[in-house]
């Protein structure tokens, strides 16, 4: 789930997406343009897609919709996000991380 406090600490707007990142719900009584998604995605309403900064991910299919940028260094696989997403992420959209190397 992620959300938006107002400045009194009241929720603003607020989502909820299963662990591809497709939107299971969400409540914005305020009509707030809110366009992160998980983890850093900026949610581009036209396409329905998510920039991860160097290229697109497409939810409904799991994986990005460009090739890394970085070539096979990213990966064997030029296309694929994490295949534990709730293990892993790929906030810059360049090379599969495990979030407990991150914590």
């Amino acid at each position: 789930m992620l959300a938006l406090m107002d400045a009194d600490g009241n929720i603003a707007w607020s989502g909820e997406y299963d662990e591809w990142g497709n939107q299971l719900n969400e409540e914005n009584p305020h009509h707030l343009h809110q366009p992160y998604r998980l983890p850093g995605q900026q949610y581009d309403k036209e396409s329905g897609l998510y920039y991860n900064r160097n290229r697109y991910y497409d939810p409904l299919q799991g994986r990005y919709i460009t090739q890394d940028p970085i070539g096979l260094e990213g990966g064997w696989s030029l296309y694929a996000y994490p295949l534990n997403p709730v293990n892993g992420i790929d906030p810059l959209g360049l090379s599969p991380a495990d979030v407990a190397l991150i914590r």
